[in-house]
């Protein structure tokens, strides 16, 4: 239709489409293939962070743009203050290969943490049943996003762990890891997804291994030394105000589709 109607064509990828979504094994090589040729023949292909332009390594687009999956936030809320140093925050898909079931266990058993879950997904039955069972773990359910960044607000820190084995967990780019960069969290994730390298990169954060005994260190070091803590979400707020601020991704969006108009 682009070639038709001689209009730009605008390929926006969120996440790589066999990496992202279960295609079936027989006809991978196949949709890759048209998402190649789509990839290559597009007049420019935006990607949502830097290290994704390894994923494109079968392709040759024209011409990338990244834009960062950085949510408008400032007129929603301005961040609070923690209401507790120990409470961790997790709002988001509920499903496996995030380490969630074995949170679920570690704060299980320890009423010293408080853990708060939001969201849906195929564990929904699974996080529901230890909210009813353990008292400092509390299932929000679905909420809306001004409620999420409510609820992380109140958090001593956010975390977003995901398996490293799935291949789009690779380069991973969670709206949680921008929206503990404007509350001004640490967050804790998971090594060789991705954003691992902008957590250690900018000292935003704790680098964890995908096991819970990882996690549950990296949970205490940030309760043994809460300056650091602070530290990092202080660092955290003025990366994102620098760097990650909707508007200047705005602004490169708007720049990048005047130049085609």
């Amino acid at each position: 239709m682009s070639k038709i109607l001689k209009v730009p064509l605008v390929y926006d990828i969120y996440d790589y489409y066999v990496d992202g979504y279960p295609v079936p094994k027989a006809l991978k090589g196949i949709v890759e293939w048209f998402d190649v040729r789509i990839i290559n023949r597009a007049t420019v292909v935006i990607i949502a962070t830097e290290s994704r332009v390894e994923q494109l390594w079968r392709t040759r687009p024209r011409s990338v743009c990244v834009i960062h999956n950085t949510p408008d936030v400032s007129p929603v809320l301005q961040p609070l203050v923690a209401e507790s140093s120990n409470r961790f925050v997790y709002v988001g898909i509920l499903s496996r290969h995030r380490l969630l079931e074995e949170i679920l266990v570690l704060f299980g058993r320890r009423p010293d943490l408080e853990l708060h879950i939001g969201g849906f997904g195929q564990l929904e039955s699974i996080v529901e049943e230890f909210a009813r069972k353990f008292e400092n773990i509390v299932y929000h359910g679905r909420i809306s996003y001004e409620e999420t960044l409510s609820l992380e607000a109140t958090a001593g820190a956010l975390f977003a762990v995901y398996d490293p084995t799935i291949p789009n967990h690779t380069y991973s780019a969670p709206n949680k890891f921008y929206e503990a960069l404007f509350l001004g969290k640490p967050i804790i994730v998971a090594r060789a997804t991705g954003v691992d390298k902008l957590v250690e990169g900018f000292g935003v954060g704790l680098v964890v291994d995908y096991n819970i005994d990882s996690f549950e260190e990296a949970v205490d070091a940030l309760l043994s030394d809460e300056v650091a803590a602070q530290s990092m979400g202080d660092v955290g707020k003025d990366v994102f105000a620098k760097q990650f601020d909707w508007a200047k991704m705005e602004s490169r969006l708007l720049a990048l589709y005047a130049t085609l108009i």
